[in-house]
């Protein structure tokens, strides 16, 4: 397995890693964000976010949560993961920019 194609969840790197791909889940994100979750239930609903909401193909040996980190066994699913996440961020990019040339 590629460094690339794993999301660590140990201590340090769980925050991180929840953090990263926090956008593409409503559940880590936005207003009705739960504030008590823990890392490890973050990455579960960002998983479970990914493939309900974006329709993102995980199969069930695909990811799987360890005690310390995600494992992802394709490199692919990994790169769909930050290419929507940077989906995510242009729009919201997009959005900003809209909203100040009306001001302006």
């Amino acid at each position: 397995m590629s460094e690339c194609g794993r999301l660590k969840v140990n201590k340090k790197l769980t925050t991180k890693s929840a953090r990263r791909f926090a956008l593409l889940s409503s559940e880590t994100s936005g207003p009705r964000m739960k504030i008590d979750l823990s890392e490890k239930d973050a990455c579960k609903a960002i998983l479970r976010s990914v493939a309900k909401k974006h329709r993102m193909q995980i199969e069930q040996g695909e990811a799987q949560l360890g005690r310390t980190k995600v494992f992802i066994r394709a490199p692919e699913t990994y790169f769909e993961l930050e290419r929507l996440r940077i989906t995510i961020i242009e729009k919201h990019v997009m959005k900003i920019q809209r909203m100040m040339r009306k001001v302006s």
